[in-house]
């Protein structure tokens, strides 16, 4: 399989094994787990969304752990996002590619994906980038070989309403749960990072 690179210089970071925030750590997991962080505190930012769009969410249970998975003793973190997108018509041989306007306001969320190393997402829209790791994590889940313990961490990916021409032909609807993993911050609290239960992002 192909290196799965995430940017060092971008927004989205990882932490090492002492819980201190290294770009290079970053894993598919933390990468959804932030986005959809940052996601939330966007919608409720009135600023950034006036309209009070609502199209994503997200819930942890702190005592929740998902059975196999190394390091699960954060909790298990399940997002739901469902906003309007716009399908990209590619050759039969390929998937169909998925655009999700980002639907705030400038300045957005403030999300960049970098300027160097060799991103894997380089869409450089956090709406997008988030959809294309959670598909690509339901790839993963389907793989017997990334997946041996037929996990279920997506729960359900679809689209759904496609009808071209449209600009926003369509609708996504997807559900997944992230296990967390918890490190003391050194300041009397915790710091949660997604895991990666089908491999690392880099």
């Amino acid at each position: 399989m192909t290196a799965i690179v995430l940017n060092p210089n971008g927004t989205i970071k990882g932490v090492n094994a002492a819980g201190a925030a290294t770009p290079a750590a970053g894993t598919l997991g933390g990468m959804i787990y932030q986005l959809a962080n940052l996601g939330v505190m966007g919608q409720g930012n009135s600023a950034i969304n006036p309209n009070k769009l609502d199209h994503l969410s997200l819930t942890e249970d702190k005592e929740a752990k998902i059975q196999g998975v190394a390091n699960n003793n954060g909790g298990v973190a399940t997002i739901n996002f469902t906003p309007p997108a716009r399908t990209v018509m590619l050759p039969f041989s390929q998937l169909t590619q998925i655009f999700i306007p980002d639907y705030f306001t400038a300045p957005s969320i403030g999300y960049t994906v970098g300027t160097g190393g060799s991103p894997t997402f380089t869409n450089g829209n956090w709406a997008t980038d988030l959809a294309d790791a959670i598909r690509l994590l339901h790839l993963l889940q389907l793989n017997i070989d990334r997946n041996p313990l037929s996990l279920t961490l997506v729960e359900s990916w679809q689209i759904t309403n496609s009808r071209s021409p449209a600009t926003l032909d369509a609708e996504l609807q997807a559900t997944v749960k992230i296990p967390l993993q918890a490190f003391s911050d050194s300041l009397g609290g915790w710091r949660y990072v997604g895991l990666s239960p089908f491999g690392a992002l880099s």
